[in-house]
């Protein structure tokens, strides 16, 4: 199971520079498209477009990404604690140092990347960036995950006693929060809109935390349900695949219902289906060949340094084409491809010359 998770991780890295490679293409093809053609921005004429449905595709089935890593990260609490019942506060800790050493710095890079190209802050306003993973959008997931690291012993204590029991307040807890996401997109008024609208940002442990108990439940009781759960793994394969073209349906009827243009992307409820199924998939089948890939276990022990500075190559990679070669732009086949392969390559030959240079010692306090 761990050399399965570790290529799930490399999978999840993937998905990640996807998904944000589609983010840029959709700034390209919306905000950017006065650098290809003689209209005024933003301009969503190419809105329904093939290369718009094949963005759509994209983040449909790499919605997976933070799901997965918050999956595995609860799986490997599990596997740190030992015969213990809780992880040690002392792992806890070192774990979040080199969480938060790194993340600083990424944060300062970015924000210095941001004034670099106009932008401007408040001291407050950098603050509160830190503290919610706000410096470039990815990082949110930074204090998400150091937030379940605290909360750690007691949801492993908690699962062990009463798995259903967490399984079902953690996944009430998430549908809830996309049932507020979905009010607020939608301009629905309901009691207590203000007091839930304070748990739906992504940097809240509340509507991820099914992710982290579903791994440490199957940390925990894997072994003992493995056979029940292997019985099924066609059905769960099936359900995934149905699932593709209804997140995109959904959320095509979401943008349509809310009188919009356009509105941010973010996880629905058919997009949670569809990342529990995948991952029940992912563990019930034994996928030896994509295991044994070396190159994706590579990418799945380097994820956190490659998830710290990807964004800042997709940026750097999509401001360059911006301004110099931006017919580019016109074509998403060509786009997306470029910065997939600069957001991968950029941070793994990064990672490489740190790990070889005399500055070697510091690669843990810069990359994790």
């Amino acid at each position: 199971m761990i050399k399965k998770l570790l290529a799930l991780n490399g999978i999840a890295i993937i998905g990640a520079v996807l998904y944000h490679a589609a983010g840029w293409g959709f700034i390209s093809m919306f905000w950017w498209t006065d650098r290809f053609l003689p209209v005024t921005v933003p301009n969503f004429s190419l809105k329904g477009s093939f290369s718009y449905f094949g963005l759509r595709f994209i983040e449909q089935i790499i919605i997976i990404a933070i799901p997965a890593f918050l999956f595995v990260s609860g799986y490997f609490i599990v596997f740190a604690s030992g015969k213990e019942s809780a992880p040690k506060w002392k792992w806890i800790f070192t774990r979040i140092k080199y969480l938060v050493i790194p993340y600083l710095i990424w944060s300062t890079i970015l924000i210095c990347m941001n004034v670099f190209f106009g932008e401007s802050y408040q001291p407050g306003q950098i603050v509160n960036m830190i503290l919610t993973g706000k410096a470039i959008e990815a990082f949110y997931f930074i204090p998400l995950i150091i937030q379940l690291y605290l909360l750690s012993p007691i949801l492993t204590r908690a699962v062990k006693a009463k798995p259903f029991l967490m399984l079902s307040i953690s996944f009430i807890l998430m549908i809830l929060v996309h049932l507020g996401q979905y009010a607020s997109m939608l301009g629905i008024s309901y009691i207590g809109k203000s007091f839930l609208s304070l748990f739906t940002h992504a940097w809240l442990f509340p509507g991820n935390l099914f992710w982290f108990v579903f791994g440490i439940y199957i940390g925990f009781f894997y072994a003992s349900i493995q056979e029940k759960l292997v019985r099924f793994r066609l059905l769960f394969l099936t359900i995934s695949l149905v699932l593709i073209p209804v997140g995109i349906w959904e959320w095509e009827k979401l943008l349509a219902l809310s009188g919009r243009d356009w509105y941010p992307s973010r996880e629905s409820i058919v997009d949670n289906l569809f990342s529990i199924f995948f991952l029940l998939t992912f563990i019930t089948y034994s996928l030896g060949p994509i295991i044994k890939l070396k190159w994706l276990n590579y990418l799945g022990s380097k994820s956190f340094g490659i998830y710290l500075s990807h964004t800042l190559f997709l940026t750097l990679i999509a401001k360059i084409i911006y301004n110099l070669i931006p017919q580019i732009l016109k074509y998403q086949i060509i786009f997306q491809p470029i910065l997939i392969f600069g957001a991968i390559l950029g941070p793994v030959l990064l990672i490489e010359i740190l790990k070889r240079s005399p500055l070697r010692k510091f690669f843990v306090y810069v990359f994790g």
